[in-house]
């Protein structure tokens, strides 16, 4: 039977009729209220990109009845801040250039902000005070690093929230110049096992660098104003993220992958000729070519793979 659910949505009464009052939140939100901040991503309250705050806490509203919602404050992305008047959390994503691709920014916005409501100018030393209580005996090591390297993790709290902390540092003759431990902590509300969360993490980490790398070849090119264009330059940056990073793979195997940009600059923008005496075809590359090693046992590599059957 359908019902009438009522609430104070960005300082408005607003109401939504549903047939399902276990409907999740974020469909009322977006599908008849309009409201385009929050987002679906992965759909199981993990990745926050549907993050909105009730009653002044962050919730998944992907997994949120809405009938819980009854009688409450709500607050999304179009309510913390305008245009022409941003949130100060907002105005700084813009000021850095933070958004990347802009799908999940909802869910570090308003999850940013409901810390900030309640953490009131969190500074440096907070969090150096909280990593120096982490005893040496609550470091646990990462058997999946590199192997120029090695890495620890462990997971402490800073005003009741829960910070997760991976720490890394060189081993070998680069340590001699570099031998102290880095520290990369982040808050996060899971309560999964500390393994599972901080390697998730950095899964989203590849995800965000592909992201970048992908914004810097065919997708700067977005939006052309054109959905032929923007069809075409979408093939265009598969096909060439794809070609880079299989090149590097099967090229260099065994070496840290490279970002595109250093890729394309180091062993494919480079002023090389080619010649054709005696019916033979000739490659002329530069002399003192400071990456000349890495092209020619990268190309050795790729022609010596086996003709596709």
């Amino acid at each position: 039977m359908s019902q009438k659910i009522s609430f104070v949505l960005n300082g408005h009464q607003r109401s939504v009729q549903v047939d399902d009052a276990q409907m999740p939140l974020l469909y009322a939100l977006r599908n008849d209220l309009g409201l385009h901040g929050p987002r679906f991503g992965c759909g199981l309250a993990q990745c926050g990109a549907c993050t909105v705050h009730v009653e002044g806490k962050p919730v998944r509203s992907c997994t949120f009845p809405v009938a819980q919602a009854a009688g409450a404050r709500l607050l999304t992305l179009e309510g913390l801040g305008t245009p022409e008047k941003p949130h100060a959390l907002q105005k700084a994503f813009i000021e850095e250039q933070a958004v990347q691709c802009g799908y999940c920014i909802n869910g570090m916005i308003m999850q940013a902000a409901a810390f900030l409501a309640k953490t009131k100018n969190p500074s440096e030393d907070q969090i150096k005070d909280a990593l120096a209580e982490i005893p040496e005996s609550a470091w646990t090591p990462l058997a999946d690093y590199p192997a120029d390297g090695e890495a620890q993790i462990a997971e402490t709290t800073i005003r009741d929230k829960r910070l997760i902390v991976r720490r890394t540092r060189l081993v070998g003759a680069q340590a001699e110049l570099w031998p102290d431990w880095r520290y990369f902590p982040f808050i996060t509300n899971r309560t999964e096992a500390l393994a599972t969360v901080e390697s998730e993490h950095r899964q989203h980490a590849v995800v965000e660098l592909t992201i970048r790398d992908l914004k810097d070849q065919a997708l700067a090119h977005f939006p052309s104003g054109r959905f032929n264009a923007n069809s075409a330059w979408t093939v265009i940056a598969c096909l060439a993220h794809n070609l880079l990073r299989w090149s590097a793979q099967i090229g260099m195997p065994g070496e840290t992958l490279r970002a595109a940009r250093t890729f394309r600059r180091r062993l494919l923008q480079i002023p090389g000729r080619v010649t054709r005496s005696a019916r033979q075809w000739t490659l002329h590359l530069p002399t003192r070519w400071p990456w000349q090693g890495d092209f020619t046992r990268a190309l050795a590599r790729i022609r010596a793979l086996p003709a596709a059957s």
